[in-house]
């Protein structure tokens, strides 16, 4: 279980949106924005070495920048897997549990090889 600060975790999860909606000639539906938060950049979960096709030529082999915004690639193990963020969130088996499937890779397929698909389980504590 990745393990994220307890208030990270509790605003980070479910956050509604302002937006207005429309459906066919149904009035709009407002929603307030009641909270955020910001993953740390440098949030690493366990596993192998990552990043290390970022850098890739137009003929397809890898570049020697080891260096993109700042951050230094590629990211060793054993917590070679940056969390960018959450593609998806449902409900997990309790109450106050959640699966979360982190963002896929670095952008293409091409740069990502060594990115893995994972989910992460995460309880909410107050």
């Amino acid at each position: 279980m990745l393990r994220l600060p307890n208030k990270l975790l509790a605003s980070s999860l479910i956050i509604p949106g302002i937006f207005l909606w429309t459906q066919g000639n149904s009035p709009a539906i407002a929603v307030k924005l009641v909270g955020r938060a910001v993953l740390p950049p440098d949030t690493f979960a366990p596993g192998p070495t990552s990043g290390q096709f970022l850098n890739l030529n137009n003929d397809g082999t890898v570049g020697t920048a080891t260096t993109f915004n700042g951050r230094s690639f590629p990211f060793p193990s054993p917590n070679g897997q940056p969390v960018q963020g959450f593609s998806a969130i449902i409900p997990g088996p309790k109450s106050g549990e959640y699966l979360s499937m982190i963002d896929n890779g670095y952008g293409t397929k091409a740069n990502s090889p060594d990115s893995l698909g994972s989910f992460v389980h995460s309880m909410l504590i107050y």
